[in-house]
């Protein structure tokens, strides 16, 4: 938990370079210089809400992960369903609540398009023995 941080995804994605472990949360009171979708600022006062983000590692490509925010955001609108809060999903990333944003998902990837196991001569770990020389 970080009292200010300029970016919680800028903070992991960081990590992530750096070999951050897997599921590591980042939560902040205060960002200068959190971003939503388009670029566009993400801002919210001192003590009005929790900004937070999560490292999460892929063994597939990011091809394969198109609809990962609606997923995230269904997920999230179930499970606060399941607790009686009324939150609407508004297309694509946000979660409302008596018409007003609670929520807000943005996801970043980064790394290879097609995924650790399925580049070159490489499938699910192991050399394509078909291809060597």
């Amino acid at each position: 938990m970080a009292e200010q941080t300029d970016s919680t995804n800028s903070q992991l994605m960081l990590r992530a370079a750096s070999g951050g472990l897997h599921g590591l949360v980042l939560a902040a009171e205060q960002q200068s210089a959190g971003r939503g979708r388009q670029g566009k600022r993400w801002q919210m006062k001192l003590g009005s809400g929790l900004m937070f983000s999560v490292l999460w590692r892929f063994e597939r490509g990011m091809a394969q992960l198109a609809g990962l925010s609606l997923a995230v955001g269904l997920a999230l609108a179930r499970a606060l369903r399941e607790l009686q809060v009324p939150v609407a999903l508004k297309w694509p990333n946000d979660l409302l609540l008596n018409g007003n944003k609670l929520a807000g998902i943005l996801i970043e990837l980064s790394g290879d398009a097609l995924g650790l196991y399925q580049r070159g001569d490489w499938h699910r770990g192991e050399p394509d023995a078909s291809r060597r020389g």
